[in-house]
């Protein structure tokens, strides 16, 4: 017999006290259900799906991550919904903001510089 089932039990155990979920479902808590409803549509997701990762469940994606802190005007942060505990699954959050700040015509930091203008001549290349 292994340890496997125990093991993802604890893992969602773990995932559900996760300061991002909690604020999640109380953040969900405080609609009124066709206010949710509402909520998870312009989320591109539903309400059976929020809920299931509101109680670590499944795990949040970036986009749907992306799509809460949009809708929720910043309430809830794509940074800390993402749970990037898994280095496998790690979102590089400083290199997408510098990639997004370049696009603006703002500077970035020097570090990802030389890598982000390399995609952009390349995807500009494609095109």
């Amino acid at each position: 017999m292994t340890d496997e089932p125990i093991d993802r039990l604890e893992q969602r155990e773990a995932r559900k006290q996760r300061p991002a979920l909690v604020a999640l479902r109380e953040y969900l808590k405080k609609m009124k259900r066709p206010d949710r409803e509402k909520f998870a549509t312009r989320c591109k997701t539903t309400t059976g799906h929020l809920k299931q990762v509101a109680v670590g469940s499944r795990l949040i994606q970036p986009w749907l991550a992306v799509n809460l802190d949009k809708e929720s005007g910043g309430v809830l942060n794509m940074e800390e919904l993402v749970d990037d505990s898994d280095p496998d699954r790690a979102i590089d959050w400083e290199y997408i903001m510098a990639r997004k700040q370049l696009r603006m015509g703002n500077t970035i930091p020097e570090q990802f510089r030389t890598q982000i203008k390399m995609e952009l001549l390349t995807e500009l290349a494609k095109k």
